[in-house]
């Protein structure tokens, strides 16, 4: 789904970056070279298609983005492939679908829109500062063009546009707030009766017949694992470059043709102040405008503060907050104008008005950095690893292919390819289907290695695996599950069985005080016999850590106080019983102003999601849009 959308974090730097900038997943254009053809489909939204290409990328994407926000926490196990691209297609088939509607309905980005969301991106900074170069390379690393780059990132923003017009649209009015807190903040009095599982757990006594039945009637639960060994052949491009020499004129022809990689052009640092103005307007509202600015430099003039000017009077949103600051720029990024205006001032100065196609600006230089760059000694070795790289890519490709047609031309058999490549078969360790070591320890070879193909003897697809490796693998050892032996298991059936009787005693007990309870029977020589107590009457509010979760939910799921009394299971085999004497609603004065506007934006946000949620649904339904199962 749409959530990291919904949830804007990050907003949508975030989400552009993690749709263009993730390479985990790239072998430097291998993975288009290996990738299904572009013409294969996945799903059709009112006639718009969506690749099998595209899908995969955004599975990727995804997988990628799990496992870089839970780092070593990521366990390939909770996530499984086709979950996961259920997740990436549904996402896809709502973007396409917003995107649509939104063009549709004639809304774009503009250019200086554009070109500031672009600066503002951490990625494409070098010590805080917009680095046009590091931005061009970073792009064409992935292997696309700006153009295309700078297309999906006017996309990624009108899309956040659309969903914060719709959450932000969202209103709570105080009664609603008020009714909110009171529901939120309410309390129940309640005392508890618990009667310990652990009491009965050392009078119970289980048969070696009963051991027995429960081994026979649940013997499926003490299976070992199926587990699996595999042979493959890897083709990775890191084997290749130690072989691989680089002539040192090479070298120095890469670094001269790239030189303009290896320098930053002069950059320098302005604040303005901008009062926009019609582009068809007539010469007396130019006039006008004219005047209110020449009015401004005066006063900047005579030494009022540039800053505190530009948050009063600055037109431009997105720099006046900061005092009309635009931060570090190099030619080629703003409108000629204000670009030869800047780049003509000394550090300090003020320029005169400057009249550009959004208005009249006056412009304070606040910081130069000069032009630097770096010698060929100091880029040599990373242009060396870069030129090994490209080789060994090279032959990575034409191998693949090779390596693709020897394992399907014989299915039976690794030795064809290894001997045509001189590639080593290798052995990996038994594995099972959720974990693994080694080459196992990769998703993708887990799951090709249990799919039906391999299983049944043949070689498996060629896969681009993490660490940027191609590998095909086939089946050389399988162990089915089997039951372990009863005297293997029987202590923690032995386990098992004391833990439902004790349990069950527990509740019987508290079912049959329970009864004498609610039918208004004294029951206190009964708990003076079994060592219970009730606890003092006490307030809880919904959320307290004080009270088992299960008592919780079921305290808070009364409609009103009773005398009655009600008994529960614990998850621990523990039975409580509950009275709820008292409910007290909460007081929306004990919130102070601001705290009720934090609650408020909260409720907001959270209503707005809902709302988009509703909205995304709503296209959906009034789409005609069609799954091809088959190519997911």
């Amino acid at each position: 789904m749409l959530e990291f959308i919904r949830q804007r974090a990050t907003g949508v730097i975030a989400w552009v970056i993690v749709l263009g900038i993730v390479a985990t997943f790239a072998l430097w254009g291998l993975g288009d070279y290996l990738s299904p053809d572009a013409n294969v489909y996945v799903a059709e939204v009112d006639g718009e298609k969506i690749t099998q290409n595209e899908l995969q990328r955004r599975y990727l994407q995804n997988r990628a983005r799990l496992q870089a926000t839970l780092g070593d926490n990521f366990n390939p196990a909770f996530f499984g492939e086709e979950t996961l691209k259920r997740q990436a297609l549904d996402s896809l088939i709502e973007e396409k679908l917003l995107l649509m509607r939104l063009i549709d309905a004639g809304q774009r980005i503009g250019d200086q829109q554009l070109r500031v969301t672009i600066q503002s991106l951490e990625a494409f900074k070098t010590n805080g500062v917009f680095d046009p170069v590091s931005y061009q390379n970073q792009i064409r690393v992935q292997g696309e063009s700006v153009e295309g780059f700078e297309n999906r990132l006017r996309l990624a923003i009108l899309t956040d546009q659309a969903v914060n017009s719709v959450v932000q649209s969202s209103v709570v009015s105080d009664t609603e707030l008020d009714a909110f807190i009171r529901l939120r903040d309410q309390q129940r009095e309640i005392s508890v009766l618990t009667i310990p599982r652990d009491r009965f757990a050392a009078t119970v006594e289980i048969s070696d017949a009963a051991i027995k039945n429960y081994y026979d009637e649940n013997s499926s639960r003490y299976q070992t694992a199926e587990q699996i060994s595999v042979e493959y052949l890897v083709l990775d491009a890191d084997d290749f470059t130690t072989d691989i020499e680089i002539d040192e004129a090479d070298l120095r022809a890469e670094y001269e043709a790239r030189k303009s990689q290896f320098v930053v052009e002069e950059q320098r640092r302005a604040s303005h102040i901008l009062l926009e103005l019609d582009p068809e307007a007539d010469e007396a509202a130019t006039a006008e405008i004219r005047a209110k600015a020449q009015a401004l430099l005066d006063r900047v003039n005579a030494g009022e503060d540039f800053a505190e000017l530009a948050k009063q009077y600055s037109d431009d949103a997105g720099s006046a907050n900061s005092g009309g600051d635009l931060g570090f720029f190099g030619r080629g990024v703003m409108v000629p104008a204000f670009e030869e205006s800047v780049f003509a001032l000394a550090e300090g100065e003020v320029s005169g008005l400057v009249q550009s196609g959004f208005g009249f600006h006056i412009i304070k230089l606040t910081g130069v950095q000069p032009e630097r760059g770096k010698t060929f000694d100091e880029v040599k070795l990373q242009l060396e690893n870069e030129l090994k790289r490209d080789k060994a890519t090279d032959l990575v490709i034409e191998r693949s292919e090779r390596l693709t047609d020897a394992t399907y031309e014989n299915p039976e058999t690794l030795a064809v390819a290894a001997e045509e490549l001189g590639l080593e078969i290798q052995t990996s360790e038994l594995f099972e289907r959720g974990h693994g070591t080694g080459i196992a320890s990769d998703e993708q070879v887990r799951n090709a290695a249990f799919s039906d193909e391999v299983l049944r003897g043949n070689n498996s697809e060629t896969l681009q695996i993490s660490g940027n490796r191609i590998v095909v693998l086939r089946l050389k050892e399988r162990i089915e599950p089997q039951t372990k032996p009863l005297e293997e298991v029987r202590d923690q059936i032995m386990a098992t069985l004391n833990h439902q009787a004790a349990r069950d005693a527990a509740q019987a007990l508290g079912e049959r005080l329970l009864a004498d309870l609610n039918a208004g029977h004294d029951i206190s020589e009964q708990l003076a016999e079994n060592e219970l107590t009730w606890t003092e009457a006490k307030f809880y509010h919904r959320n307290d850590g004080q009270l088992d979760r299960v008592i919780l939910q079921e305290l808070f799921k009364a409609t009103k106080a009773s005398e009655k009394a009600r008994g529960i299971e614990l998850a621990n085999g523990d039975y409580a019983l509950l009275k709820i004497t008292a409910i007290k609603d909460g007081d929306p004065a004990s919130l102070s102003a601001e705290q009720r506007q934090v609650l408020k934006d909260q409720q907001q946000r959270a209503r707005g999601n809902s709302e988009y949620t509703a909205w995304i649904e709503m296209l959906k339904n009034s789409a005609e849009i069609s799954l091809f199962e088959k190519n997911i």
